[in-house]
């Protein structure tokens, strides 16, 4: 008597789809609502991070877990998931003379700062006599961003 024998595998895909500690590489565009590109990485230099260490926001990152290559999505990020809003608490006045005499400051000039959090984002916004105003903000603080990523490599992570 011979004995038939069935093995049915539902769900058993063998492509590796994006988990915690796996590295990914990914095509991406971010725009604001009115359409404006402010950020993109095509085939040629893919934007390379490790799940679970931070480098994404992570309203990003959770929506990459379970992904495989090729896959696409999309995610709207308001600003207290992304870039936070402008707070007037981080505009204010400096003296002139807290610049070198090298630099020549304009409305607009912007720089990176060493703060104890790492590096702050500074844009001169005025400049009235000695006093220049300075904003601290983000320049996306207040923004909706729209990510649109595409997975195009995933390293499993150990």
């Amino acid at each position: 008597m011979a004995l038939a024998l069935s093995i049915i595998f539902w769900n058993c895909s063998s492509e590796p789809r994006v988990e915690f500690s796996d590295t990914v590489k990914l095509e991406f565009f971010a725009a604001l609502t009115d359409g404006t590109v402010i950020d993109s990485v095509r085939t040629d230099t893919l934007m390379t991070l490790t799940i679970g260490e931070g480098q994404i926001f992570p309203a990003i990152e959770e929506k990459l877990v379970g992904l495989k290559i090729g896959d696409s999505l999309t995610v709207v990020l308001p600003p207290e998931k992304g870039f936070g809003f402008r707070q007037d608490r981080l505009i204010g006045r400096i003296p002139r003379s807290a610049f070198p005499d090298t630099i020549n400051p304009v409305v607009g000039m912007a720089w990176t700062i060493p703060s104890p959090n790492g590096m702050l984002y500074a844009q001169i916004v005025e400049i009235s006599g000695d006093s220049i105003t300075i904003d601290t903000n983000h320049p996306l603080a207040g923004e909706t961003v729209i990510y649109h990523l595409t997975v195009m490599e995933i390293e499993k992570g150990k």
